[in-house]
């Protein structure tokens, strides 16, 4: 039968039904805690990323060389950008995101039409 999902109580009255959910919905519930602070520490990290400022020089590392790059010529930074990231990554929830909240918000009416049993 599984455990019940959108409920105010998982007591049902002292059901011993109830009594096997019990685990499971707090298990649920240290997911859904752990999710959370994962998703705070994720806007964390890439609030501090932004804040953070101009990039300091780092030391030239003497055994390496580029790839691609002939004859120690500059390579095109634009793919180090994180400002070009981040307008891809807000481009991208756009035209994942805009377009059904646009149709919802202009229902005359939310959800589904009236059920009429009779």
């Amino acid at each position: 039968m599984g455990m019940p999902r959108r409920i105010f109580t998982d007591t049902y009255n002292g059901a011993p039904q109830a009594q096997i959910w019990q685990g499971l919905t707090r298990v649920s519930a240290l997911g859904g805690v752990v999710l959370f602070a994962s998703a705070g520490l994720f806007v964390m990290v890439i609030v501090g990323t932004l804040l953070a400022g101009a990039r300091k020089p780092q030391p030239a590392l003497e055994w390496a060389e580029p790839l691609g790059v002939p004859d120690g010529g500059h390579r095109v930074a634009i793919w180090d950008k994180l400002g070009l990231w981040f307008a891809v990554a807000v481009a991208l929830a756009a035209i994942a995101y805009v377009i059904p909240l646009w149709d919802l918000l202009h229902l005359t009416r939310y959800g589904s039409m009236g059920y009429k049993p009779f």
